[in-house]
């Protein structure tokens, strides 16, 4: 987010799904990064009621079996990445 503030783009950052859906009505985004495992209400039920409709919405998430990647396109998601780190 750091980044996308360094160039000039405005951002806002939720921490579980209720805030998703309220600050989606509040902020009007032009774009959504979102990651499948959040609290309360997770990435794909988001998806599923279709809170993000006319958005552009990007996976990024953990979550990186085929299932979940065919999953999270074909609820809408324009793209899906899943982040692994090795310790």
């Amino acid at each position: 987010m750091m980044n996308l503030k360094l160039v000039g783009h405005a951002c806002l950052q939720v921490f579980d799904g209720n805030e998703a859906v309220s600050a989606v009505g509040k902020a009007h985004p032009d774009l959504v990064i979102l990651d499948v495992m959040l609290p309360y209400a997770d990435g794909f039920s988001l998806m599923e009621q279709k809170i993000f409709e006319n958005i552009p919405v990007i996976f990024l998430t953990a979550k990186g079996s085929t299932d979940d990647k065919v999953r999270g396109l074909k609820l809408g998601a324009d793209d899906y990445f899943a982040i692994f780190v090795k310790i």
